[in-house]
Formats: C-alpha cells, sequence, structure tokens
C-alpha cells in the first residue's frame, strides 16, 4: 500500500499537475486549423486519466496502475504527433507507433514504455509470472491464486507517476514553445517550482 509520505508526495504533483494544466486554456487553440486544438484539448483530458491513476496507487492496485500510467504516456505522445499537423495528416497516424515523439523531449523516455508494457498485456507468460500455487494445510488441496503484485525499485509506480508528470510538463512546455504561446512564462514557472520541490523529495523517492 501507499505510506503517507508517498500520499503527501502524490498530492503535492498533483497539485503542479492541475496548474500546469489550468493553462492550457489560455493557449490560441481557436487560432489553428490544424491538430493544435485537438492536443490542447487531449492534454486537459490528461487530468482524468492522472486522477484514475491516483485512485488506483492509494487502494493499491500498482498492476492497474501500471496499465493507465502506459495509456497516459500514449495520450501525450500523441498530442506531440498531432499538434503541428493537418488533419490529412493525423488520419494517417497510428497511435502505437507514437512512441518515438518522446525524443523530443529527452533520447530517454522511449525507456518508460518499455517499462510498463511489461506488465501491460495478458499472455503465457504473464500468466506464469502472476499465478502462485498453494497446498491448504488443512484439506491437502493445491489451490491456485493471483499473487498480489510486488513494488521493487526497477518498477515502482509512485517513481513512475512523477516521472508522468514531469513527461506531462516537458510536452506542454515544448507545445507551447513551437506555438510561441503568450502563457508559456506561466507555464515555465510552475515546472521550475514543481522541478524544486523534486529535488527537496529526490532522494526520498530514489528516482
Amino acid at each position: 500500500m501507499i505510506t503517507d509520505f508517498e500520499l503527501k508526495i502524490i498530492r503535492s504533483m498533483n497539485n503542479y499537475l492541475k496548474q500546469l494544466i489550468r493553462c492550457i486554456p489560455e493557449f490560441k487553440m481557436e487560432l489553428h486549423q490544424d491538430g493544435y486544438p485537438i492536443a490542447c484539448l487531449l492534454l486537459i483530458n490528461t487530468e482524468k486519466s492522472f486522477n484514475a491513476l491516483c485512485l488506483l496507487m492509494k487502494k493499491g492496485y500498482f498492476l492497474e496502475a501500471n496499465t493507465i500510467s502506459r495509456f497516459i504516456v500514449e495520450q501525450l505522445c500523441y498530442c506531440l504527433a498531432i499538434y503541428n499537423k493537418s488533419f490529412e495528416e493525423i488520419e494517417k497516424i497510428e497511435v502505437t507507433k507514437t512512441i518515438k515523439y518522446l525524443k523530443l523531449i529527452q533520447v530517454e523516455f522511449p525507456r518508460i514504455y518499455g517499462v510498463l508494457s511489461i506488465n501491460a498485456h495478458f499472455g503465457l507468460k504473464s500468466l506464469v509470472r502472476m499465478i502462485e500455487f498453494r497446498k491448504n494445510k488443512k484439506t491437502k488441496i493445491v489451490e491456485m491464486r493471483i499473487k498480489d503484485y510486488k513494488r521493487n525499485k526497477d518498477n515502482d509506480i509512485l517513481s513512475i507517476y512523477v516521472v508522468l508528470v514531469m513527461l506531462l510538463y516537458f510536452v506542454i512546455e515544448h507545445i507551447a514553445k513551437e506555438k510561441k504561446e503568450t502563457s508559456l512564462g506561466k507555464v515555465l514557472g510552475i515546472g521550475n517550482r514543481f522541478f524544486r520541490t523534486l529535488k527537496k523529495k529526490r532522494s526520498q523517492l530514489k528516482i
């Protein structure tokens, strides 16, 4: 389960996330006849996905949180792929092939999608990892059950959550710069405060 300290981190990150998303309606969406308004609306909609992720983490449903995290990455990648494209170009874009656009932000970012994909699909290999057999001491019958999802340093969902908030910031910043938005200064200001907070908590988060 999530600890009290981790809950404080989630609330802090969520606060910055909401501040960032509030900036987007100020963007000049109506002036563009391309994918820009769609990308902005999708970025605003990611708040619902982040809220769902937080609820799953608080409940301790880390495997399900992993799936939502992957969905958030796909949404952000799609926004990067379409914001400067015509509607004709957007029709040809496949969502699953937009992960490469994360390299616009940082070369290492596409790796997070690979980490999240490990537990995203069901199949024989994933089932073998998830199922365990136990012998009932009273009945002597071998019982089968789904293992509890265990957190680990390589795939800790809280660390991934913080990285996703960072990714949201970088996507909004990138698009605002490219479109020369007048509210870019506000976005950068929120980003500076966000990264100062993150720097203070970095050692405790073990990111």
